[in-house]
């Protein structure tokens, strides 16, 4: 199952993550690998051409632009993770990679149990999918 790491993401952390790909069936690819420079309205049409299954969004900061991206992602059939560190945590890449790799299991098991897509959200405790509605309460 592929995975894209938005141009937020680390673009290493593509490579650690894969270390887990016989394990958990997930591959994981950096956007600028497939499509450097790709603008936001691209990426819902880059992710379906590219075959993925979802797509890691760090940036939530801008929501108001997130949210008609995220909207076209699941409406294209590609699941949206959306990594949220606590309030007096940075999403640094040391953060990001250290979420994303501890919840690894839990996301391969809903991405591949999901029927259609789905929006799934990541914080140092857990995965919890969620929905557009609720993670726009949070940011705001």
């Amino acid at each position: 199952m592929r995975i894209i790491l938005d141009e937020n993401l680390w673009p290493e952390s593509a490579v650690a993550l894969n270390a887990f790909e016989a394990r958990y069936d997930l591959s994981f690819v950096h956007i600028n690998d497939i499509a450097p420079g790709a603008q936001d309205e691209d990426i819902p049409e880059i992710c379906r051409n590219q075959g993925a299954a979802a797509l890691v969004s760090a940036n939530v900061r801008d929501f108001g632009a997130r949210r008609v991206i995220f909207e076209a992602l699941l409406e294209a059939g590609v699941s949206v993770i959306v990594p949220r560190p606590s309030k007096r945590a940075t999403l640094t890449p040391e953060v990001q990679l250290s979420m994303l790799i501890r919840h690894i299991q839990r996301l391969s098991s809903a991405l591949h149990t999901a029927q259609g897509q789905i929006l799934l959200k990541v914080t140092e405790g857990g995965v919890t999918e969620a929905s557009l509605e609720q993670l726009i309460r949070e940011v705001r």
